[in-house]
C-alpha cells in the first residue's frame, strides 16, 4: 500500500476508468507558529508559486482524469478542504490552481519522483519538463518553486528488500536532484525541498531490520541536495515536514488537534475507491473531522494542512532576496521554529 494514495492495484483498476473518461480535458483558529509579517514582505518578493509532488500537494489534477468519490473527498483533493499547497500559496498571495486547469501546481496523486507508476500520472521529473515547456524553456527567477518529492518511493522501498529498498531512495535522490539542476538551468533562483514524513497511520515502518530509516537516509539526502546546489544567488531550503508531522503526533493540542493515532475515516484511501464505501469509521466518534490529523489513512485533514502551510513560514523566512545566504537545512528549518 502507498504511503500517500495509490497502489499499482487500484491504478490498473483505474485504467478501465480512463476509456470512458479519455474526452476529458485534462481555518483552523490558531497556529504554533505566528509570523504575521513574513507573508506580507514576501508577498512583494515571490511572484509565483510552482508546485511539483504527489497527493499531498495535488490541488485537483488527478481528479480531471478519474473522478475521486465526493463525498468523502471536497474539491477533486485527497482531503475533505484544501490541501497545504493552496494554503501556502494563498499566504503569499499566489495560487495553486492545478496545472491541467492553466494552474502553476504540477502535483499529481500517485506519482512518484522518477519512475512511472502508471501511464497517465507524470512523475516528479515529467511534471518539471511540463512546467518549462508551459514557459517556454525559461523559469521565472522570482517563483518560489517548491519540491514535494519521495513520498510513494518511500512507501514502494518499504515493502522491498533492503537493497532494492536503498537503491529505491538513491534512485528518488538522483531524481530530485536532476528536476532541481534543469530548473536551476532554465534560470529558477529560489527553492523548497518538503522532507518526507512517518505517519503514524502507515501501515509499514520505514526501519530497516538493520536499523536504517528509509525516510532519515532521504531526509539527509534532500539535505545534501541543498548544500550541493545551493549558493551563488540560489536559495535552497528543506522544509522538515517529517519534524512538523513528529510534533504534531506528539502534542496535538498544541496545534489545536486532538487524534493523531488513527484517520478520520478509518480505512485508507485505496479501501474507499475500490469498495466505494465512503462511510466514515472514526476511531474516536464525538472527535470532528477538524479536530483529526488525518483524513483518511495516509492523507491530511485540511486542518492539519492548513498547520503545515502555516509551518512552512520557518524555511520561507530564509528564501527571501538573492545572494549567496547558506542553504537551509532540515534542522535548521526545525530551529526556525
Amino acid at each position: 500500500m502507498l504511503h500517500e494514495l495509490f497502489s499499482l492495484r487500484l491504478l490498473s483498476v483505474l485504467a478501465s476508468m480512463l476509456v470512458a473518461l479519455a474526452t476529458v480535458t485534462p481555518a483552523r483558529a490558531g497556529t504554533f507558529l505566528e509570523t504575521a509579517s513574513e507573508p506580507v514582505a514576501l508577498r512583494q518578493d515571490v511572484s509565483a508559486t510552482i508546485f511539483f509532488g504527489s497527493s499531498t500537494t495535488d490541488s485537483g489534477n488527478f481528479n480531471l482524469f478519474v473522478p475521486l468519490p465526493s463525498p468523502p473527498y471536497v474539491g477533486g483533493r485527497t482531503s475533505n478542504g484544501p490541501v497545504w499547497a493552496e494554503y501556502f500559496a494563498d499566504s503569499l498571495g499566489t495560487e495553486a490552481r492545478p496545472s491541467f486547469l492553466g494552474g502553476t501546481n504540477y502535483a499529481f496523486a500517485g506519482a512518484r519522483t522518477g519512475v512511472v507508476t502508471f501511464g497517465f500520472i507524470p512523475p516528479l521529473t515529467t511534471q518539471a519538463q511540463s512546467y518549462l515547456a508551459d514557459v517556454g524553456g525559461s523559469a521565472d527567477p522570482r517563483a518560489l518553486y517548491v519540491i514535494q518529492a519521495g513520498a510513494n518511493d518511500l512507501s514502494t522501498a518499504v515493502l522491498e528488500p533492503p537493497d532494492v529498498a536503498r537503491q529505491i531512495v538513491a534512485d528518488t535522490l538522483a531524481f530530485t536532484e536532476n528536476v532541481v539542476s534543469n530548473l536551476q538551468a532554465a534560470g529558477a533562483r529560489r527553492f523548497v525541498l518538503l522532507s518526507v514524513p512517518e505517519l503514524p497511520t502507515a501501515p509499514v515502518s520505514p526501519v530497516l531490520p538493520d536499523g536504517t530509516n528509509l525516510a532519515k537516509l532521504m531526509n539527509d539526502g534532500f539535505r545534501e541536495i541543498a548544500e550541493d546546489l545551493g549558493g551563488g544567488g540560489v536559495r535552497i531550503g528543506v522544509y522538515d515536514l517529517h519534524g512538523v508531522v513528529a510534533h504534531v503526533t506528539a502534542d496535538p493540542t498544541a496545534f489545536g488537534l486532538q487524534v493523531t493515532e488513527c484517520s478520520f475515516m478509518g480505512k485508507s484511501s485505496l479501501d474507499i475507491i475500490l469498495s466505494g464505501d465512503t462511510t466514515p469509521e472514526p476511531c474516536e466518534p464525538a472527535v470532528p473531522v477538524e479536530d483529526y490529523m488525518m483524513f483518511d489513512d495516509e492523507h491530511y485533514t485540511t486542518t492539519m494542512s492548513q498547520i503545515v502551510a502555516d509551518e512552512a513560514v520557518a524555511c520561507r523566512r530564509f528564501l527571501r532576496g538573492a545572494g549567496d545566504a547558506p542553504p537551509v537545512s532540515v534542522e535548521r528549518c526545525a530551529e526556525g521554529r
